[in-house]
């Protein structure tokens, strides 16, 4: 049952034609051992998927000017007309600095040179 106050989006490190060509493995819960996964598992998870980004961070192609994509490489599908491409900000980072703890936060997508 789709809720319209409720949307889920995926990153995964895999392509879709890796997904939906069971080539991918996932772990369950409580456990030390890998599954392979299939097409029907990952057709069950896309049906209340509104969006996902697919494809493996690649380092060597990092970019700041596509959204929600770390790199190059990535691609980001809609599964629903809940967003489109009009709906895509650009990239952004936060960073939290504690002065008490001495640790530092980054989240969102910083530029590669940070």
């Amino acid at each position: 049952m789709r809720r319209p106050d409720f949307s889920i989006g995926v990153f995964s490190g895999y392509t879709l034609r890796e997904l939906l060509g069971g080539r991918w493995l996932w772990k369950p819960a409580g456990t030390d051992g890998w599954i392979r996964g299939d097409r029907a598992l990952f057709e069950g998870i896309k049906q209340f998927l509104d969006f996902g980004v697919f494809g493996r961070f690649r380092q060597a192609m990092a970019c700041t000017d596509k959204s929600l994509c770390g790199s190059r490489n990535q691609e980001v599908i809609f599964f629903t007309d809940r967003y489109g491409r009009p709906d895509l900000a650009p990239q952004g980072f936060e960073t939290t600095i504690s002065l008490d703890d001495g640790y530092s936060i980054i989240t969102g997508f910083p530029p590669p040179s940070l």
